[in-house]
């Protein structure tokens, strides 16, 4: 029994059969997935696109209103203070202003 080898022609259009045509797009989405700084950083990207989506749902003040020296909305007369810094102890405290 002789053993016969197919031309290679044949051998390559065989592997060919099985594979999906070239697609830039899946090749660069491929190379992209396997690097761990790009998914890092796309990853990041979308947290940021996801925030600046649901920016009304997450925000609980209205960004115009001045909210320095106004509780329960009514306005104080003395603004707040920290108590280290020599304020009353009655006066409302803020540790950053």
């Amino acid at each position: 029994m002789a053993l016969t080898v197919p031309p290679a022609s044949e051998l390559a259009e065989d592997a060919m059969a099985g594979a999906r045509p070239a697609s830039i797009w899946r090749d660069t989405l491929g190379n992209l997935l396997r690097q761990r700084n790009a998914v890092f950083g796309g990853s990041i990207l979308l947290f940021f696109v996801a925030v600046a989506f649901l920016a009304d749902l997450i925000a609980t003040h209205d960004p115009d209103a001045i909210l320095i020296g106004v509780e329960d909305g009514v306005k104080k007369l003395a603004s707040p203070c920290i108590h280290l810094l020599g304020c009353a102890e009655t006066q409302t405290q803020h540790y950053f202003g």
